[in-house]
């Protein structure tokens, strides 16, 4: 299953101490904005959130938790060997006769 979270950039301040985000009134209006645009996407493709996509989402909303954790939580979650390995990268194609 693949959970969508798009946001514009800037949506959060972090705090060095807490780790997680402070989130503006604006700044969480903007963050729901892009996370309903995710679950949209979602449901164009006929898939419906998890319940752990869902709680992860509304601990992102109360601040206890950055989108970047959550992305990381649900890695975690549904990849568990995500967490063990590193991305693969991409090949780079090789320019011959040129």
């Amino acid at each position: 299953m693949m959970i969508k979270f798009c946001t514009e950039s800037g949506a959060f301040i972090r705090s060095h101490n807490r780790g997680s985000p402070m989130l503006l009134p604006d700044e969480k209006e903007k963050l729901e904005r892009g996370l309903s645009d995710g679950e949209a996407s979602l449901a164009l493709e006929g898939l419906k959130p998890s319940a752990f996509g869902l709680l992860l989402k509304e601990r992102v909303l109360a601040g206890e938790i950055s989108l970047d954790q959550a992305a990381a939580e649900l890695r975690a979650h549904y990849i568990p060997s995500a967490v063990a390995s590193p991305k693969p990268q991409p090949k780079r194609c090789s320019r011959r006769g040129r």
